[in-house]
């Protein structure tokens, strides 16, 4: 009977070691998977990220197309207001833009180098070669 019970306890000793074993191991992988799951959360939380900056960029792209082109930019503000608007620069810079702007447009860099070359020219003509006598008159 004391062989049965040195075994009985061995085996239990060596139960209770397996056990042990297979809990540590079983904590181990929990924490592997823990881990993982953490990782794939941070990981789509990036690609959100990412995929909201690229929307960004192509709403951006967008207003830079209407304003080179003299064309709305109502819709690419929008949008740009939508997809910014956690983001205080996107919202300062859309407050910096005349509601105008958006809904008729704004002339391009081109037609303002051009009405101000018209607007120039003949501002220094009348300046200059004025009916009447020129500057000298208003001296």
């Amino acid at each position: 009977e004391r062989v049965l019970e040195r075994e009985r306890l061995a085996l239990k000793a060596c139960f209770d070691k397996a056990g042990n074993l297979r809990s540590a191991t079983i904590e181990e992988l929990n924490l592997r998977v823990q881990s993982f799951n953490d990782l794939i959360v941070q990981d789509a939380e990036e690609a959100r990220a990412s995929s909201r900056l690229q929307a960004l960029l192509m709403a951006t792209a967008s207003v830079n197309h209407c304003l080179n082109k003299t064309k709305p930019m109502k819709d690419a503000m929008e949008m740009m207001k939508k997809l910014g608007d956690e983001d205080p620069l996107v919202k300062a810079a859309l407050d910096s833009i005349p509601k105008e702007a958006g809904s008729e447009g704004i002339a391009s860099a081109r037609e303002l180098c051009d009405r101000f070359a018209a607007a120039n020219f003949e501002a220094r003509r009348r300046l200059l070669v004025p009916d009447g006598g020129g500057i000298w008159m208003e001296m």
